[in-house]
C-alpha cells in the first residue's frame, strides 16, 4: 500500500468526496493528490492508499492521539511514503 502524509494547505477551501459511501470534504491539497494516487485501472489494481487526514477520525482527539503514536510503523510498512 502507499501512504500519504497529512497534506498541508488552506483550509479555507473544502472538496467535497464520497468514501466508502461516506460524504467528506477536503483541502485542495489532498484534493489535487488524489488522481495521482489512483491511476487507471490495470496500473495499480486496487489503489490501496493509506491518508492519515482519511483514515483517521479528525474530530475524536483520542483516536488521533493513539494514531499519531502509531503512524511511524504503518509509514514503515508502506511500500511508497
Amino acid at each position: 500500500f502507499d501512504a500519504l502524509s497529512y497534506v498541508w494547505g488552506s483550509q479555507a477551501k473544502k472538496y467535497p468526496i464520497k468514501l466508502n459511501g461516506r460524504h467528506m470534504y477536503i483541502n485542495q491539497n489532498l484534493y489535487s493528490a488524489l488522481p495521482f494516487l489512483c491511476l487507471p485501472e490495470g496500473e495499480r489494481p486496487g489503489c490501496p492508499v493509506w491518508i492519515d487526514a482519511l483514515c483517521i477520525n479528525q474530530d475524536d482527539e483520542r483516536e488521533k492521539t493513539e494514531q499519531i503514536a502509531i503512524m511511524h510503523q504503518i509509514y514503515r510498512r508502506a511500500d511508497r511514503v
